[in-house]
């Protein structure tokens, strides 16, 4: 619960008060509390945020403030006036505000007037304290109930219930502008219609959540979308469509924290980084479930992705960097048709794992056995159609070395499986300079390469004419 000073305080206390605002900043937040006083219906409150009567100074609700709220006004509906446990606001005027915090025990709707009205808030964004009831600020119409962001700011839910918000974008203020979202509790906070900015205030996006509950987003494409970019720290972000124009990040350079992207799409074309650095688990969930969901962006495996398919999943996009890839959960098959130059491993633990023939992987040759590898315990089967790339530039030379490319049970090579510069004889490959590639042990060896023809006649020549110098010259 909060404490306040009362605005009309007594007589010495005003005097002291008065005394003391002129060393306070004109930029402070003055409270004001929600608590109409006429009821609906037994105690839930319905009223306009342009009546005066309805706001009060004081978090008992009972001084009236005499005027709706104002610039960097802190806003709280709460639960201490009897009647302040839940109903509907209609704002029906703009509001500029500091900050909004709930703590009313039943469900608050914050909705718009005759015409499309905004909210403009400042860096103390929106908390749902542990124990309020689930929050709607906009709902599906024509007429939207915009919340601007105008300054960097965190949206908190430390509640058990859904903190939804249907319509965010960056006000007219210039410059960048980071909206962290913190699901501390097991309710969620969600954006249900999109996310958008405009040319002079991109918005980016951060996800830090110490609890379970879910951040659930849906961000328009195109120029509509936000262009700065979404990080996932700690905790789950769901969405239902590609997230913005930028570039999603996975993780965290410190800490222990889980870092979790979960994709209920058809299509999914953000490029995705993944952190290195943190001890926590990175993954992506494929959640689709109407068919196969097709993921084109590409990747940078700074470390371990992990993967969850429990339907179908393609990957098109290119993956580069030395953090593995892990299909690790689900019983949906991987499909891969872009361009590896990862130097990770590829483990399959479940479902089956497809190189397309439009797909490829590259191999990092390095000491003897030391390699990057397909590897894996899935018995569903690994499909190779695709192309496999051979990095040999720092491959130890050394007769009998051996690099295990393929670990795997149930591998089927495909009529239009290739080794990049190698040729193929009764499912053997090489290169001619001592490399060669089983598909039956599915192990890359070298062997010092013996002298080639020419190059023995070459040198027979040599000797023979080197031979018959001599011999002439003994003769004279």
């Amino acid at each position: 619960m909060y404490s306040k000073t009362p605005i009309f305080p007594g007589k010495k206390a005003l005097i002291h008060s008065l005394t003391s605002a002129a060393f306070v900043s004109a930029a402070s937040a003055a409270p004001l509390y929600w608590g109409q006083t006429t009821y609906s219906s037994g105690t839930i409150y319905d009223g306009t945020s342009s009546t005066a009567s309805n706001w009060y100074t004081d978090e008992a609700g009972t001084m009236v403030s005499g005027s709706a709220p104002a610039a960097s006004d802190e806003l709280y509906f709460n639960t201490t006036p009897a009647n302040a446990v839940g109903g509907t606001v209609i704002v029906d005027t703009n509001l500029n505000l500091e900050s909004i915090t709930f703590t009313t025990t039943e469900k608050t709707v914050l909705t718009h007037g005759a015409d499309k009205q905004t909210i403009s808030l400042g860096a103390g964004g929106i908390t749902l304290e542990a124990g309020s009831g689930a929050v709607n600020i906009g709902q599906s119409s024509a007429q939207q109930l915009i919340v601007n962001v105008d300054a960097s700011q965190t949206w908190t839910n430390n509640s058990d219930k859904a903190l939804t918000v249907r319509y965010i974008a960056t006000g007219s203020s210039a410059g960048g502008k980071t909206l962290t979202f913190s699901a501390n509790g097991t309710g969620s906070i969600s954006t249900p219609f999109k996310i958008t900015d405009n040319g002079s205030a991109p918005i980016s996006i951060v996800v830090d959540s110490a609890g379970t509950g879910s951040v659930n987003l849906n961000s328009a494409t195109g120029s509509s979308a936000y262009r700065g970019g979404t990080t996932i720290i700690r905790g789950k972000l769901q969405t239902t469509s590609t997230l913005g124009n930028g570039d999603v990040t996975l993780g965290d350079t410190s800490g222990t924290y889980d870092a979790t992207l979960s994709v209920k799409s058809s299509t999914f074309a953000t490029d995705i980084n993944v952190r290195a650095g943190s001890s926590g688990t990175k993954s992506l969930l494929n959640i689709y479930t109407a068919g196969t969901s097709s993921y084109t962006g590409n990747m940078v495996l700074d470390d371990d992705l992990f993967l969850s398919t429990s339907r179908d999943m393609s990957l098109s996009g290119d993956i580069s960097g030395a953090g593995d890839l892990i299909k690790g959960q689900g019983n949906g098959d991987l499909t891969y048709t872009g361009t590896s130059t990862s130097s990770g491993d590829l483990t399959v633990d479940t479902g089956a794992f497809t190189l397309d023939e439009t797909g490829s992987l590259t191999f990092e040759i390095g000491a003897n056995g030391m390699n990057n590898q397909i590897n894996g315990l899935s018995t569903d089967g690994i499909n190779l159609d695709g192309s496999f790339n051979f990095d040999l530039i720092g491959a130890s030379l050394v007769d009998g070395n051996s690099w295990s490319i393929v670990s795997a049970s149930n591998v089927t090579y495909g009529a239009t499986f290739s080794v990049v510069g190698f040729t193929e004889d009764a499912d053997v490959w090489s290169n001619g300079s001592g490399f060669t590639f089983s598909e039956a042990s599915g192990d890359l060896t070298y062997a010092i390469p013996e002298p080639s023809s020419a190059a023995f006649l070459l040198g027979a020549g040599i000797l023979g004419f080197l031979s018959t110098s001599r011999r002439r010259r003994a003769a004279n």
